[in-house]
């Protein structure tokens, strides 16, 4: 027994067990997410999509869009949008944002699977199941290798979650797993400066794991441990020589992993949350913000790494910006989606405030994460006086969970510029488990909207 075989064992067991009710909830509040966040995210990316699109034309669904496009091609743009306005769901433990790759992979074989809803729904906890253990494994080392988990592991949980709804054997799902572990890309080097290609690494995750999926299909002899051998993706994204025991221990977890994951209230990247959320509370606790003099915020290290930067002149770059961020939290009150727009992103009550912003390491911090990613935000008042917060858990995480309600509005709030888009109807359509996962999807194009 290797570390590939406990882990499409624990797959398999999962697969064969009793579905908790919880984990099936928990994915169609998923669903919800992704459709929301996915339609947002092809409408702010439109201009820029079509003559790509026009180009790919086929049979399967663009989120948001009439338009059709071959099954790969509408895995890698779906996966885009779903991250392109840094609101898709992630996991703080394994660093990676798991719906948008193996939610887009999924759709992407609609047309040949038929799902009912209750089908899906069993795919995507397999697909986020196997993104995230594999996280957990490689984390935080992958990270401060400069891998991003959602690239690297996001491709695995595609795979797997498509090799689960194409009803693989054993041989198909080894195929699938190494093509996809062999496959699997993504570095972290896209959120530096102004770069706009973070959202890339999601919608290449997407592609390559259906691809990877569709190619284990002819099962191809794989390596015998393409997870844990010397040079298998452990080691190599990691630098973990991670045993049999080690691994085993990692797959015992009480609940499934969908169960532990977050969804965002605020347009930005994760570790920029618990100081949106302090500033958010400070902000109604200072009326002068002309009267601030020094903003310090204390975070955990991986808080601190490449979201310390002060120099912001692009949307993306400031989504990544806890500096900016949090700037934008005392100026406007809110870090919704439109804050992080051209029209906000020079705006001089921001830019003072932002120059005032440092953000530094707490060693305590980082010693209790992840499992708190806190931050303590303190503002130093001309006159002398000093205000601070501190935020273990942000909106949303399990320890301060957004319920459904929450989301319904996020997606109503969202769309709002598309006010044909009926969520009743979604509702609706949501809540036959057994219905049919078209009649879903067709309430978020255009013609319905």
């Amino acid at each position: 027994m290797n570390v590939t075989e406990l882990f499409l064992d624990h797959l398999d067991k999962m697969a064969t067990s009793t579905w908790p009710k919880a984990a099936m909830d928990r994915a169609r509040q998923s669903l919800i997410d992704y459709l929301a966040v996915t339609t947002a995210g092809y409408r702010s990316e439109q201009a820029r999509w079509t003559p790509y699109l026009e180009a790919r034309k086929g049979d399967f669904s663009v989120i948001g869009s009439r338009k059709k496009i071959q099954a790969l091609d509408a895995a890698f743009v779906n996966g885009f949008n779903a991250h392109v306005a840094e609101l898709d769901d992630g996991h703080r433990f394994g660093m990676m944002h798991p719906g948008a790759p193996v939610i887009s992979a999924l759709l992407s074989i609609q047309n040949e699977r038929k799902f009912s809803l209750t089908e899906f729904y069993e795919s995507m906890v397999i697909g986020y199941e196997a993104a995230i253990k594999l996280a957990r494994a490689v984390q935080p080392e992958a990270k401060l290798r400069g891998y991003h988990a959602t690239g690297i592991c996001g491709t695995i949980g595609a795979a797997m979650a498509v090799a689960h709804a194409l009803s693989y054997d054993r041989s198909q799902r080894m195929s699938a797993l190494a093509t996809a572990a062999t496959g699997a890309s993504g570095l972290l080097e896209v959120i530096e400066d102004d770069s706009e290609l973070k959202p890339y690494n999601a919608g290449k995750a997407a592609m390559s794991g259906l691809h990877a999926a569709l190619f284990g299909q002819l099962a191809h002899e794989a390596p015998e441990d393409v997870l844990g051998g010397p040079r298998g993706f452990i080691q190599v994204v990691s630098g973990k020589k991670m045993n049999n025991q080690d691994f085993a221990a990692l797959l015992e977890t009480e609940s499934a992993e969908i169960q532990g994951g977050y969804f965002k209230p605020y347009a930005a990247c994760r570790h920029c949350h618990p100081a949106i959320e302090a500033a958010l509370i400070l902000k109604d606790a200072v009326a002068d913000l002309e009267g601030i003099s020094g903003i310090l915020v204390e975070t955990y290290l991986l808080g601190v790494l490449g979201h310390d930067r002060r120099e912001v002149n692009s949307v993306a770059a400031a989504k990544m910006s806890t500096p900016y961020c949090v700037a934008d939290a005392l100026v406007f009150g809110g870090a919704h989606v439109l804050s992080y727009s051209e029209a906000s992103l020079f705006d001089p009550r921001l830019r003072e405030l932002l120059s005032l912003v440092q953000v530094t390491e707490d060693e305590a911090l980082t010693r209790k994460s992840p499992g708190m990613r806190s931050a303590r935000i303190t503002l130093d008042m001309a006159d002398g006086r000093t205000y601070s917060h501190m935020v273990d858990h942000p909106k949303g995480e399990p320890e301060n969970p957004m319920s459904e309600e929450e989301l319904w509005w996020k997606m109503e709030t969202l769309l709002a510029d598309a006010p044909t888009l009926d969520t009743l109807a979604v509702r609706a359509a949501l809540a036959d488990e057994s219905g049919d996962l078209d009649r879903v999807l067709c309430l978020f194009t255009p013609k319905a909207m």
